[in-house]
């Protein structure tokens, strides 16, 4: 449900929250997403009071209204940052969605080329905190990849799979056979291939289950609310309904990464809006974490806190190399999915560094 709109009923909750947050009284937080509102002490964590203030501002400021962010909220920017970025241990992805680009595989080879001499070149010396960095190139191009990138710690993903293993499915990849490649992550739920193809919330969550079958590999899947949702409030209600529906029988045992050095999950959540997807509008910090809040929040529903404070959330929706800095700096924006940007190695290469530096920075 839509934040604004659950929190009318219960005015109450909100007056006792902005009361402890402001006075100092024993902190309380609303926890919405079931259409339940309950009150329970918080710990000493810093990022669910972030969590909490970040839901409280967007009631005072028209909830993601361009329109009406004033020149104060928008550059009151650290009341939303958490110290250290990202809580936790969690590692920003920053992940280059290709498409149906470039025409031919001597243009891609040339990309790839770029890509690598860039990595190597220039980011040998950064330090742990240097981003996860994917790239997803169309399927003909994904072993080329696999090649050209060896050495440079750049992934590889594949941008769809189907919903069967093997068989008489002309036309169709499966999760194994990207697996076999040396694919580290597939792509489901993306909006084109919603709105263009048709793609129904089951058919993402069949292609979660088998992709999660196939040891190794993990799924970014593609939430975002349309225009005329976004322009109605209803970005809550309708991406928490496309994350519960696509995770729908899909357990924690299952996300969870029990192989990793690093303590994480098999699951990153995109949140692209899709009225900012190639239109060169961004959300501002403040209105993506409030988005990211939502997701984070929607998660901790279905699997608990501490799996949802382990699941990277990217932010997608014409993500450049001079955004990427201070929407990254917000506690639950984890990384970028970067479309047009991601199809010039110098751009992709300038927004990896604009992460790094940001974490550098805390």
């Amino acid at each position: 449900m839509d934040f604004k709109l659950l929190l009318q009923p219960q005015r109450f909750v909100v007056a006792l929250a902005i009361a402890s947050l402001t006075f100092g009284s024993p902190t309380l937080a609303f926890m919405a997403g079931s259409g339940l509102t309950q009150l329970k002490p918080l710990s000493a964590d810093f990022s669910e009071a972030n969590h909490l203030s970040c839901a409280l501002h967007a009631l005072g400021n028209n909830y993601l209204d361009f329109n009406h962010l004033s020149n104060d909220n928008a550059s009151d920017q650290s009341q939303f940052s958490a110290p250290g970025g990202q809580a936790g241990s969690r590692v920003p992805v920053i992940a280059g969605n290709w498409k149906l680009n470039p025409a031919t595989v001597e243009e891609a080879s040339t990309l790839l080329s770029l890509l690598a001499s860039n990595f190597i070149n220039h980011r040998g010396g950064i330090a742990a905190a240097t981003p996860e960095v994917i790239v997803f190139p169309p399927f003909p191009y994904l072993e080329r990849a696999m090649t050209l990138l060896e050495g440079t710690g750049i992934k590889v993903g594949a941008q769809n799979v189907g919903v069967e293993s093997k068989g008489a499915f002309t036309g169709e990849v499966s999760p194994s056979m990207v697996r076999s490649l040396g694919c580290e992550y597939v792509m489901v739920g993306h909006s084109e291939r919603r709105t263009l193809y048709g793609e129904s919330d089951d058919t993402i969550n069949s292609k979660i289950k088998l992709s999660l079958q196939e040891q190794g590999l993990k799924v970014i899947l593609c939430v975002g609310e349309t225009l005329e949702e976004y322009e109605n409030d209803l970005l809550s209600s309708v991406v928490s309904f496309q994350i519960k529906k696509a995770l729908q029988g899909i357990s924690r045992d299952d996300i969870v990464d029990t192989v990793a050095i690093v303590p994480g999950t098999r699951l990153v959540i995109a949140y692209e809006p899709v009225w900012a997807i190639g239109t060169g509008k961004v959300a501002t910090p403040e209105q993506a974490q409030i988005a990211h809040a939502v997701v984070r929040s929607t998660l901790q529903e279905m699997y608990g806190e501490d799996v949802a404070e382990k699941i990277q959330i990217q932010y997608g929706g014409s993500v450049t190399p001079d955004s990427i800095s201070d929407l990254i700096s917000m506690p639950d924006v984890d990384g970028a999915l970067v479309g047009g940007a991601s199809l010039t190695a110098d751009g992709f290469t300038r927004i990896v560094d604009g992460a790094a530096a940001s974490l550098s920075t805390y």
